[in-house]
């Protein structure tokens, strides 16, 4: 990371390879030699593994050797700078992904970011920040006044900022997680089942559920969350062209020259957006949607579906209720009706009845021996 676009090595690999490839052509330096060339020196044999060719720097041909490709022979360590050597899986899986998604490279000036997060890996932002916010389960923050029900990792709770309809509410990880896209499976498996069962109690009320997603400044590591707004049928017929219309206008001096607006599928949404860049995305239901790749963070709305469903709701002036009328939504009274309605649906009734079952075959079985 660093380097100029388009002039020289892009990262520490692209460098080592690039001094690497010059000290192959003219020499190696020898075992103890502080790094220095030997122009002209024979050549080890190619089998010879680091280890013995590394000096007391751990370096060889004046590149640092990682401990951990102290094992490995020469010419696999040639290979593997040159950017020859054998890929895995995971490094095919993620050229491939890189290579479909190399439109939205630059992005609010964000590749070196997403670079260096790519070589470090997200294990470092999964770290709630400080004491936590308002839906970081398990931290000093998280507003355990709102939980309407919790999974084995995950939790559904009222909404903590600016909500605008009844019947509201988010779905959050136990785990801290930036996007949706980071999700394992247990997680992935757990919202699509709290989504189910909104959808049920919403059709059962005459509305349809909207699910969507905002994602900003993956640097600072925010816990993300998925937010569930009802939507009465009479403003159905029209939504989807609403929403489309309001991402499409949502930022003015969008300049890119990919699409503003993405269609999404079943498909994983990992299928649809890049990593580690920032996005807005919508479902109406759970098989279709829109996504935007938001090229400036700092200027895009963080409750962009709340003001969406005001505007289409003519909630108040401005499409925003008024600080008591939001105060009456989280209240605990409003959380009670909430937990009385989605009850019929609430899919996590099944956990505590399998641990039963569980408990009671190990009960059974103790008595048998």
């Amino acid at each position: 990371p660093g380097g100029k676009r388009g002039g020289g090595p892009r990262d520490a690999s692209d460098m080592m390879a690039a001094g690497l490839q010059g000290r192959f052509a003219t020499g190696a330096s020898e075992p103890g030699s502080g790094g220095r060339i030997t122009g002209g020196a024979a050549q080890p044999p190619i089998t010879t593994p680091l280890s013995e060719l590394i000096d007391d720097k751990g370096e060889y041909g004046g590149v640092f050797v990682p401990e951990h490709l102290r094992d490995v022979t020469l010419e696999r360590w040639k290979k593997m700078l040159e950017g020859v050597g054998p890929q895995t899986k995971k490094q095919k899986k993620q050229k491939k992904t890189d290579d479909r998604f190399a439109e939205y490279e630059g992005i609010g000036g964000l590749m070196g970011e997403v670079k260096a997060e790519r070589t470090e890996g997200v294990k470092q932002t999964r770290k709630p920040l400080g004491d936590g916010t308002p839906i970081e389960y398990g931290t000093k923050n998280f507003r355990k006044d709102l939980v309407v029900a919790l999974g084995r990792a995950s939790v559904l709770m009222l909404p903590v900022f600016n909500p605008v309809v009844e019947g509201q509410c988010y779905i959050t990880t136990m785990g801290h997680r930036r996007s949706q896209m980071e999700f394992d499976e247990v997680e992935a498996e757990e919202v699509r089942n709290f989504k189910k069962c909104l959808m049920s109690k919403a059709e059962a009320e005459g509305c349809e559920m909207v699910f969507s997603e905002t994602v900003t400044h993956f640097h600072k590591g925010y816990q993300t969350y998925i937010e569930c707004t009802p939507i009465p049928k009479s403003h159905c017929d029209t939504l989807e062209i609403y929403f489309h219309k309001a991402i499409d206008e949502s930022e003015p001096t969008f300049t890119q020259s990919h699409k503003r607006v993405i269609t999404l599928t079943s498909a994983p949404i990992s299928a649809h957006l890049p990593p580690n860049l920032p996005y807005y995305a919508v479902y109406f239901g759970l098989s279709h949607g829109y996504a935007h790749i938001i090229a400036n963070e700092s200027a895009f709305p963080r409750h962009f579906t709340s003001t969406i469903v005001g505007q289409l709701l003519e909630i108040g002036m401005s499409g925003r209720l008024s600080a008591a009328e939001r105060d009456a939504l989280l209240s605990p009274a409003s959380r009670a009706a909430f937990m009385r309605a989605f009850d019929p649906y609430d899919w996590t009734k099944m956990i505590v009845d399998d641990e039963e079952v569980a408990s009671d075959k190990e009960k059974e079985k103790e008595d048998e021996e």
